[in-house]
């Protein structure tokens, strides 16, 4: 069973942190040890192309 990859990038584009998630269920990620700011999600599977920002506030 393949997984979904998920890939975290910062505001400048440089990938801080890669994932790979089970589709078969819920998945949680600990965004805990980034530091506030800017940061986009990238999700990717053989159906999935998605793409995201998101602002982490501490």
């Amino acid at each position: 069973m393949p997984g979904i990859e998920v890939a975290l990038l910062n505001d400048q584009g440089n990938m801080v942190r890669t994932l790979k998630m089970d589709p078969s269920g819920a998945n949680v990620v600990n965004l805990e040890a980034l530091p506030s700011g800017a940061y986009f999600i990238k999700v990717l599977d053989d159906k999935i192309d998605l793409k995201s920002k998101f602002i982490k506030v501490d």
